[in-house]
């Protein structure tokens, strides 16, 4: 029962990278990505709402302004920002570079923490100095393998072949990794996501209700 947590993530990432796959294809049959965030917000308001309401209807505290800025916030940077910005990038980048970069949401969500008082470096302390060494591995990473442009490495064709998704690549090649404004938008993304962490923690701390607040990810 220990790996079961550890398995689960596991499988999310598998689902992750899926999600983003069919999102690239969606975005190359012609959806607008601004569409495709509403329809995404849409529905998992649909499957979110009923748990709000039978999970935290006894326990759910009290709204205030302070409060209702809060979810404000966490809805604009996480629900709004981060997935208009992050789809928009993907029309103009592959699945690949797009999960390089959004696996550099730790590494950017400590740098933010820190500025915001929320995390110490602890330079001093082998714990501090794993942190900065994984937040400049993690970066410097995600970074070249969005930016580098080197050789082809040769690792074979896959067996498996999807016609449509083949028809869209031949249609949309100029589309995907041949400029930087892709992975720029969606490390400027990344950012907004990483600054719905540090909202959300604060927020739960006075309104811990997960269901209510959390912007349709």
């Amino acid at each position: 029962m220990d790996m079961v947590p550890a398995l689960l993530m596991i499988f999310l990432q598998f689902v992750s990278a899926g999600n983003n796959v069919f999102n690239k294809l969606a975005l190359d049959s012609g959806m607008n990505p601004q569409i495709l965030v509403a329809y995404r917000q849409i529905l998992a308001t649909c499957f979110l709402a009923p748990a709000a309401v039978y999970f935290e209807r006894k326990t759910r505290p009290t709204f205030t302004r302070w409060i209702f800025f809060k979810i404000f916030l966490s809805a604009f940077f996480g629900g709004v920002m981060h997935q208009c910005l992050y789809f928009t990038g993907l029309k103009h980048t592959t699945p690949t570079i797009a999960c390089a970069l959004l696996n550099t949401a730790p590494a950017i969500t400590f740098i933010l923490a820190i500025l915001f008082r929320m995390e110490t470096i602890g330079i001093h302390r082998l714990s501090g100095q794993a942190k900065v060494i994984g937040t400049i591995v993690c970066v410097g990473g995600a970074a070249m393998m969005s930016f580098y442009t080197g050789s082809i490495i040769n690792i074979g064709r896959s067996t498996l072949h999807w016609r449509y998704a083949e028809k869209l690549i031949s249609q949309n090649t100029s589309a995907s990794s041949s400029t930087i404004t892709g992975p720029v938008v969606v490390f400027l993304g990344v950012v907004c996501f990483s600054m719905w962490f540090i909202i959300q923690n604060n927020l739960f701390k006075t309104f811990p209700a997960p269901y209510t607040v959390h912007p349709q990810l």
